[in-house]
């Protein structure tokens, strides 16, 4: 029994070992340096499709739960919270090819949304009025301030929190419900701050998944290199 047990440990240590020479570990310095450009593409594939329309925004249709559902300020704090999910996400990365599948996910969502945001543009039927006064009250006029009610399906948002959640499934399931728990609250949050619609939620989740399962097939020996050439230069060797 004691030697079964030892045969046991001894193949369960030869596989760690495999798994991590498979995985080259990756540095901060790497992780940073990559995720800049990556930032850059966020604030492109946003902002400039939330301030140009080519198109006329048209609107979706509300469904009943769209109407029950309150507007509960404070949530906001939830809301903002989405941009901090990735540089979270970056402590529980330490090898490259987990890396590239992340930053892959995000290229193809960005790509993908923004596509979607200038051929498809759609608005909210009507902002909530929100008066007040405290910080919550605060950041609800600065968001309408600098994010015109535009952008909403399918919901960038929601596939940002969506996607860490999909990544680490494969590496980790624990690490993987922490960012799914995450990625509920956000994207319940948009909800409750009226910011988007359950369809434009349904659609974030999609586009999250469509964008992983893309990152896969191409982050591979052989299809790599069938990436745009701007794509290869924000992805680490």
């Amino acid at each position: 029994m004691d030697r079964s047990k030892d045969q046991k440990r001894v193949n369960q240590s030869s596989f760690e070992l495999v798994k991590m020479e498979q995985k080259p570990p990756i540095t901060w310095n790497t992780k940073l340096r990559y995720s800049l450009p990556l930032c850059a593409f966020f604030v492109i594939s946003y902002v400039i499709p939330n301030r140009v329309q080519f198109i006329e925004p048209k609107t979706l249709p509300l469904l009943f739960v769209d109407n029950i559902i309150p507007l509960i300020p404070w949530t906001i704090f939830i809301y903002l919270t989405e941009y901090f999910i990735y540089f979270v996400v970056l402590i529980f990365i330490f090898d490259k090819l987990t890396f590239r599948r992340l930053l892959l996910s995000f290229m193809f969502m960005f790509l993908i949304s923004m596509i979607a945001f200038f051929l498809y543009p759609t608005i909210l039927l009507e902002r909530p009025v929100v008066n007040g006064t405290g910080t919550a009250y605060f950041l609800f006029r600065f968001l309408h301030f600098v994010d015109n009610p535009v952008n909403c399906f399918p919901s960038q948002h929601v596939a940002i929190v969506s996607i860490p959640g999909m990544i680490f499934w494969r590496e980790s399931r624990k690490t993987s419900i922490l960012f799914w728990l995450w990625a509920i609250l956000v994207s319940i949050s948009t909800l409750t701050i009226k910011q988007h619609y359950v369809v434009d939620v349904f659609g974030g989740l999609l586009l999250a998944a469509f964008s992983v399962v893309l990152a896969d097939k191409f982050n591979k020996e052989g299809f790599r290199e069938k990436l745009p050439a701007l794509f290869q230069k924000m992805l680490p060797n």
